[in-house]
């Protein structure tokens, strides 16, 4: 397939795959966007077959570990064809077969990057596969009937780190190639700022998605986190909303809006002359700190919070006429920020 064709490919795919992310990635310059775009696709993918209720455990295991090698090791097959049995593996519905189907295009793709790119997007979808392996080991006996939880806050870290918390670290390597102005940033701390957005993400997620993974068999909150407050998975299981919940989902506020704040000095720091490098990373702290001030407000929901798209539209309008202020950014920010905490503090011992 012509680069041209295989460009309106991946862009469909992220249009049809990703809500709030497509906005980060359509605002980044051109450079980033394709190793961007072609990362997301390529886990997004492996996502589909990790998850896909038409393989057994022990072929998803196989072919993750299969995708895994060739990510971990890409110089040993930078020249090999895509794994031709991958396009037709089952997927849960029609949007995840696509991406299986798309496979070729997205090997292609990813072919086609410089050396210094494929290595970093080789880096992080390695990564993300771990992450995806992780959740194979570690629920492996779990069913709706019987979840497994994670055992600690250190399991819990490593897990948002293999999840989300990489990509940020990929992120900012892409920055550090490919954006002159950012030379003389401290790499180092920019890693772990933008390892720490991930995270706060992923653990976003958690808190919106605690019930569906319970069906799944998975419970992310930590086991050692729930006997503090006196709860345990079956508790959980019977819909106990109540104050021992809302303190664990206060706690566990703190931390991802502590990780959110790693985030903001993150954008911040980003040089003003870069707007659609700042919005690109400022997008994703600005929903998900809406996300969970939505979700202390909604706490008897069942259905996963999203914020409006009315209020994503008026987000995009006030962040774009203020993106180049520090001081009107951080005001923003922390509009936002005190609106979450006043909720939060009603759930706190």
């Amino acid at each position: 397939m012509k680069p041209a064709a295989s460009d309106r490919v991946l862009n469909d795919l992220l249009r049809a795959t990703s809500r709030s992310f497509y906005l980060s990635v359509r605002v980044l310059p051109k450079v980033m966007r394709e190793p961007v775009g072609i990362a997301y696709l390529l886990a997004r993918s492996a996502d589909s077959i990790a998850d896909s209720p038409n393989l057994s455990l022990e072929q998803r295991r196989h072919w993750l570990t299969q995708l895994h090698a060739r990510f971990e090791n890409h110089a040993d097959h930078v020249a090999a064809d895509t794994p031709a049995e991958v396009v037709d593996l089952p997927a849960a519905d029609a949007g995840e077969q696509a991406l299986l189907r798309a496979w070729p295009v997205l090997w292609g793709s990813f072919l086609r990057l410089s050396a210094q790119d494929q290595q970093v997007v080789a880096q992080v979808v390695a990564t993300l596969i771990t992450g995806m392996l992780f959740d194979q080991r570690q629920f492996a006996g779990g069913s709706a009937l019987q979840p497994v939880a994670l055992a600690d806050q250190i399991q819990l870290e490593r897990y948002t780190y293999l999840v989300a918390g990489c990509v940020g670290e990929f992120w900012t390597h892409l920055l550090y190639q490919h954006i002159p102005a950012l030379a003389d940033w401290p790499l180092l701390q920019r890693l772990e700022q933008g390892r720490s957005l991930g995270q706060a993400l992923q653990l976003t997620n958690i808190l919106r998605d605690w019930r569906a993974d319970l069906r799944l068999g998975r419970c992310y909150f930590p086991q050692s986190l729930l006997q503090i407050h006196g709860l345990n998975v079956v508790s959980l299981q019977q819909g106990d909303t109540g104050k021992a919940f809302g303190a664990l989902r206060a706690g566990l506020s703190d931390l991802a809006m502590a990780w959110y704040r790693q985030g903001l000095h993150y954008v911040l720091a980003v040089p003003r002359r870069s707007p659609r490098l700042r919005l690109a990373a400022l997008w994703p702290i600005l929903i998900g700190v809406a996300t969970l001030d939505k979700m202390q407000r909604s706490e008897h929901s069942d259905s996963p919070v999203k914020v409006t798209r009315g209020w994503v539209y008026r987000m995009l309008l006030v962040s774009t006429c203020i993106v180049g202020s520090n001081v009107l950014l951080s005001l923003y920010y922390k509009y936002l920020e005190l609106s979450l905490r006043k909720v939060i503090k009603r759930h706190q011992p």
